[in-house]
């Protein structure tokens, strides 16, 4: 007796482990590319980092993950996310960066930097160099998506979810970012939710994986040229009677940010730029669409706090903070903080937020991130 009831309740527990939703593997690199040569470049430069396997014959094979974004400087940082599950051990990958423009590359990589993408490095630095100015630019760039030309483009569909329907605008930009909009029936106003991040295209298995600023990874498949279909966390076909399929809009239609949802970072605090700063953090919140709650970070500490918003008045005060201390960015948090006291109202444009005083001078200007550290 004591037998079966031990297998019965084993059984029951078992069955509820495979219920369980299983974790994305997924992996993000983070790093800086770096130039020391007097080169002024374009304003429409770009930094690449893309990851590739190593072939047998110690060739560069198959490109795994690719990022592009505008140079910020002589340094300029990088987060290149891939998809774990097509990293096979113990194949070897590397990787290479390059800075293009109009087609040519101007800097590159001199040395692949090979390393193991299951145990990455905490921070990489990509040291290039102007030996192929003038090139085509082909020698970094991963094979493109087979829908990236007609980029920007917006999809649209009703998708169901455990909560019932729910409206999605998926909307893909050239560079790898994406944003998208979750509208649930049934639910009390507002019910708009809003998000952006960076999408990866994975060649082998013509899938597209959504990385959101909160870490969270959703995959579609692509059908043809106007639809995509939803795929669970593993990159299965779901097995549903129910719509998991967004059609391609005849045209790409915008979405207006919405203040609260987004994750918010400081890039410009009382007309100073924070791009040199050398805090690890630079300050971020998210406002709460649900409770009105301010979360996030001042640099060193944890804060969080209330805010109280109408039309285009805001209040964030009281804000509280943890009480650590750091080496650096100490200094900035707390001029953060006292900025965020003052602040009475907002004008938000693009993906630009801008904090006003009660006379509407800017305060401080703020960035939606595409990934939260």
């Amino acid at each position: 007796m004591k037998s079966a009831a031990w297998y019965k309740k084993w059984t029951l527990w078992a069955q509820c482990l495979l219920l369980l939703p299983l974790p994305l593997l997924a992996g993000t690199l983070s790093g800086q590319g770096v130039f020391r040569e007097k080169l002024a470049l374009p304003p429409q430069a770009t930094l690449s980092v893309v990851l590739l396997e190593y072939t047998a014959d110690g060739g560069v094979g198959t490109p795994v993950a690719q990022t592009k974004l505008p140079v910020a400087g002589p340094v300029t940082a990088f987060t290149l996310d891939y998809d774990d599950a097509v990293i096979i051990v113990p194949r070897r990958y590397v990787l290479r960066a390059s800075v293009e423009a109009d087609g040519q590359v101007l800097l590159h990589t001199a040395r692949d930097r090979v390393f193991n993408p299951k145990k990455p490095p905490a921070r990489v630095e990509l040291l290039l160099t102007s030996g192929l100015r003038g090139a085509p630019a082909t020698k970094s760039t991963i094979p493109a998506a087979p829908f990236v030309d007609a980029l920007p483009a917006s999809y649209a569909g009703e998708l169901h979810g455990a909560g019932g329907a729910v409206q999605w605008q998926l909307n893909l930009l050239p560079g790898g970012a994406y944003e998208l909009r979750r509208s649930y029936a049934g639910r009390p106003q507002p019910n708009d939710f809003d998000d952006r991040g960076h999408w990866l295209w994975n060649h082998a298995k013509s899938q597209l994986m959504l990385t959101s600023s909160r870490n969270v990874r959703v995959r579609f498949e692509r059908l043809d040229d106007q639809h995509l279909r939803q795929l669970d966390q593993r990159g299965r076909v779901i097995a549903s009677d129910v719509n998991h399929t967004l059609q391609r809009l005849g045209a790409f239609a915008p979405l207006p940010l919405a203040l609260r949802g987004p994750d918010w970072r400081l890039v410009r605090l009382d007309g100073i730029d924070l791009a040199g700063q050398k805090a690890k953090v630079l300050p971020h919140f998210v406002l709460n669409r649900k409770t009105y709650q301010l979360t996030g970070h001042g640099g060193c500490n944890r804060i969080q706090g209330t805010f109280t918003l109408e039309a285009e008045q805001l209040g964030l005060a009281p804000v509280a903070s943890t009480r650590r201390t750091c080496k650096t960015g100490l200094e900035l948090e707390q001029r953060f903080l006292v900025m965020l006291g003052q602040v009475r109202s907002y004008t938000l444009d693009a993906s630009v937020l801008e904090l006003r005083d009660a006379n509407g001078h800017v305060l401080a200007q703020l960035e939606a991130r595409a990934k939260a550290p």
